[in-house]
């Protein structure tokens, strides 16, 4: 019998999207109903206490991964097993409900800062977006998200980033993590980068830039590239590239620049989200 590939199951939202576009405007501002966009202001959530102040620049271990909300079985151990020898986490589709909470605060040295793209109204004002953990407290921490909005249900998506002091160096670490516009023009994951792009470039050391950039199709993976490309960044490559996919085109990417890679690998059995885990090492490049 032929196995269907992983990759197709992304085609549920295509499928999902074809039969909300036959609904009435009315109907879709009425699903647009059941989600609440707070003012960006009170969209940073911030949990947990980390316990040292500096990177070690010899070994940076990091963690990717879109957490499916928490939804499936075994998550909060899959969770906390890979989360617990890492620095920073990069997470998308971070879901406020009892269970991840209790597991952010359940972990004693990370730090959690969201970025909140909207409220789920039907399930107490759920906050969801993409999150930031370290071990390391950030000296500075900041949100973006999206002035565009997915079709249909009209929410934005959100980037969360932070800046770590790195031990013996003067200069400073910026992390970014991205849950790149889907359903959109091609021009709205587009924009959100380059958004991304002005603070990079306002920062002066290394980068890491990594998430779900949802890039599902040629013309988003080369824009993705070449821009990456243009600012100096190297895409991470894994030794076991089992990444999402939807058709041949990988939906999780990892940026570094003034980093070097020493191990990058995709973790494959692990089964409590549809993506599966980036776990990376790094080092600072001196030169």
């Amino acid at each position: 019998m032929k196995l269907v590939n992983p990759s197709f199951l992304k085609f549920s939202y295509v499928i999902l999207g074809l039969s909300l576009s036959l609904q009435s405007s009315a109907s879709r501002w009425g699903l647009a109903k059941q989600y609440t966009i707070p003012p960006l202001k009170d969209s940073h959530i911030v949990l947990g206490q980390t316990y040292q102040d500096e990177l070690d620049p010899k070994s940076i271990k990091v963690l990717v991964w879109n957490l499916l909300k928490a939804e499936r079985k075994n998550w909060t151990e899959d969770f906390m097993g890979l989360s617990e020898k890492k620095d920073i986490l990069l997470l998308q589709e971070g879901y406020l409900n009892p269970v991840m909470e209790s597991t952010f605060n359940q972990m004693h040295q990370f730090r959690f800062d969201m970025a909140v793209s909207f409220l789920y109204n039907k399930d107490a004002n759920t906050p969801t977006g993409t999150v930031l953990g370290s071990k390391t407290t950030p000296v500075k921490t900041g949100i973006l998200r999206t002035s565009d909005y997915e079709p249909f249900i009209k929410t934005p998506k959100a980037i969360t980033y932070g800046v770590y002091e790195i031990a013996q160096s003067d200069k400073k670490l910026l992390a970014l993590t991205i849950h790149g516009m889907n359903f959109t023009k091609d021009e709205a994951l587009e924009k959100q980068v380059l958004d991304a792009i002005k603070v990079i470039d306002a920062h002066d050391g290394p980068v890491i830039f990594a998430g779900d950039f949802n890039t599902r199709n040629k013309a988003r993976s080369i824009f993705l590239r070449n821009i990456m490309k243009a600012k100096n960044f190297k895409e991470v490559t894994y030794r076991n590239d089992k990444r999402m996919k939807f058709l041949v085109y990988p939906l999780d990417h990892t940026f570094v620049r003034g980093l070097l890679v020493r191990d990058s690998k995709v973790i494959t059995d692990v089964k409590s989200s549809d993506h599966k885990a980036l776990d990376m090492e790094f080092a600072l490049d001196h030169n």
